[in-house]
């Protein structure tokens, strides 16, 4: 019964990803946008600049879903520059997580993703690709799936990283896991 239990656990989770990956945020709620330069210099709580793929590597959850990522040569050209890169990932995300995140970053590196090298329905192989990693952090994101017993939050602070293909800006994948950031 303990089994029947937890496989129903692991594929509600993995609908609610599916489900978030799929029909995204609501684009229309707000029309602020934050800029880019307000969060440019911004560091984390260890003071550790969140523009760099050091920051990446350090990330547990990222870690724990074997991705692996490595330093853009400082003379390979990306086809698709740092703003147009934050531009399209706001598009994606939409105006409400834009406007509620505390801060973003966007780091240009080579993406690996060792459990999954081939993107399903794609010729790409995700082995040292050049990828942009845009990084929304200490945004709520509404609960999907069971009710767990005791847990009466409707809602998870989390970071929401958005994938995109350096050559050529288009999404490779959204990942959210529970926030970096101390809640305020």
């Amino acid at each position: 019964m303990k089994k029947v239990g937890i496989v129903l656990l692991v594929v509600c989770v993995l609908m609610s990803i599916l489900t978030f990956s799929i029909f995204g945020f609501d684009n229309n709620n707000k029309t602020e946008e934050t800029s880019y330069e307000q969060v440019n210099n911004e560091t984390s709580q260890d003071n550790e600049d969140i523009n760099t793929v050091n920051y990446l590597q350090k990330n547990t959850v990222l870690k724990e879903h074997n991705m692996d990522f490595k330093e853009f040569e400082e003379n390979a050209v990306s086809i698709i520059d740092k703003q147009s890169a934050i531009e399209k990932a706001k598009e994606i995300v939409g105006s409400q997580i834009v406007n509620e995140s505390e801060k973003f970053s966007a780091v240009l590196t080579r993406y690996t993703r060792n459990d999954m090298k081939k993107l399903p329905d794609s010729d790409i192989v995700l082995d040292n690709y050049p990828t942009w990693v845009v990084t929304f952090y200490g945004v709520n994101i509404e609960k999907q799936g069971p009710k767990l017993s005791g847990n009466k939050n409707k809602s998870v602070y989390a970071d929401i990283n958005v994938f995109l293909d350096a050559n050529n800006g288009k999404e490779i994948s959204v990942i959210s896991h529970t926030s970096s950031l101390s809640k305020k």
